[in-house]
């Protein structure tokens, strides 16, 4: 909106699931930077919503590719409850971060990210999303991960957030004197 300094804008855009979403969108720049905060991120974590209304968090290791965020977990559980009952979820990742008592504050990065989940059934988009995961969490393993896919993949749960909304905010708090 405008008095957002030109930062953002708000538009209508329609996802792939057909829902009509009101969003506001950063521009891509900012965009860029809110997912690289999430793609840098050690873990974020997932909100949703249980069948009976409550919410429902957990934290999860996420990557992101395209569009899309994904990252892998069980095939069930909780999560997988909820994302078939109603599969809009919030994720929040913290990037840098740095405890500022001095100014009874800290600095900070974070990304909010809304959108919708789904299980990856492809076993190629699995692959590549294990394997980016890999190179992310374990990349002086990576000798080992066709061997490693070869008993992991079957058993491997995989998601993927389609994005509707990205927000991010960075906050420095200036030097005390």
């Amino acid at each position: 909106m405008a008095e957002d300094q030109g930062k953002s804008i708000k538009k209508v855009i329609e996802n792939s699931s057909g829902r009509t979403v009101f969003t506001i969108a950063v521009e891509k720049e900012d965009r860029e930077m809110a997912l690289k905060i999430v793609e840098d991120c050690e873990y974020a974590t997932i909100a949703s919503i249980n069948p009976d209304g409550t919410p429902y968090c957990i934290p999860i290791s996420p990557v992101v590719m395209g569009d899309y965020i994904y990252f892998h977990g069980t095939k069930k559980g909780q999560k997988v409850t909820n994302i078939l009952h109603d599969p809009h979820v919030c994720l929040s990742a913290v990037g840098q971060s740095r405890q500022r008592p001095e100014a009874y504050t800290a600095d900070f990065t974070s990304t909010i990210v809304a959108g919708t989940m789904s299980i990856v059934k492809d076993d190629a988009e699995k692959i590549e999303v294990l394997r980016k995961v890999c190179l992310k969490f374990a990349p002086s393993n990576m000798q080992m991960f066709d061997e490693a896919i070869s008993v992991a993949l079957k058993p491997a749960g995989v998601y993927k957030i389609e994005i509707d909304t990205v927000t991010h905010k960075q906050h420095t708090a200036p030097e005390a004197n």
